[in-house]
């Protein structure tokens, strides 16, 4: 354990918060338990920021961490949660998926209703950081290991004239070369 460690991811948190809280905003929300995704037991934002403010964070190297980000993982107890992604392997072909930009960051993600059991518990929390031109914030956090982070801009001009709002199949979905969907409670 690095008590620096901790203190920058702290400070990457509160930068984070300061300079765009919108963001930072969509960030806690989407973890909530009725949220996008992977999400933790908690219904009230200041309880979840509260605990990433808390925990004591180690330095962690995973591949799906992009070149320049920095990862960091905790154990604590209190951020314990669950992946709230499903491989497209295990969703029937012709199931509706909706591509959305949650964070309102610009980029797709791809989200599909709720199955059966596929929510899946973890006793660890993941945080990127990374520049945004005032030094290092957080980018993300979640329960469980990080994927690929999606590069489709959300506005249509990507190679492939996807935008925010429309619905794919998943058949088509990984014809398009994505491997996972976020599970949308919301949907």
């Amino acid at each position: 354990m690095s008590t620096g460690t901790t203190s920058h991811v702290r400070k990457a948190i509160m930068r984070t918060k300061e300079h765009d809280p919108e963001y930072f905003k969509k960030c806690i929300e989407q973890r909530l338990m009725f949220g996008k995704g992977s999400f933790y037991l908690y219904t009230d934002p200041a309880e979840l920021e509260e605990e990433l403010m808390r925990a004591v964070w180690c330095k962690y190297d995973h591949p799906n961490i992009a070149p320049g980000c920095h990862g960091y993982i905790t154990y604590s107890q209190r951020l314990s949660g669950y992946i709230g992604l499903v491989p497209l392997a295990m969703v029937p072909a012709d199931t509706k998926c909706y591509l959305k930009d949650p964070k309102g960051c610009g980029k797709l993600s791809l989200c599909v209703k709720p199955l059966n059991g596929d929510m899946w518990p973890v006793n660890y929390t993941v945080l990127i950081t990374g520049d945004d031109g005032y030094g290092q914030c957080m980018f993300t956090f979640h329960p469980g290991d990080p994927i690929k982070p999606s590069t489709l801009s959300a506005d249509g001009s990507n190679e492939l004239g996807l935008k925010d709002g429309d619905v794919i199949s998943a058949k088509k979905a990984i014809e398009l070369g994505f491997k996972h969907a976020k599970i949308d409670k919301t949907l």
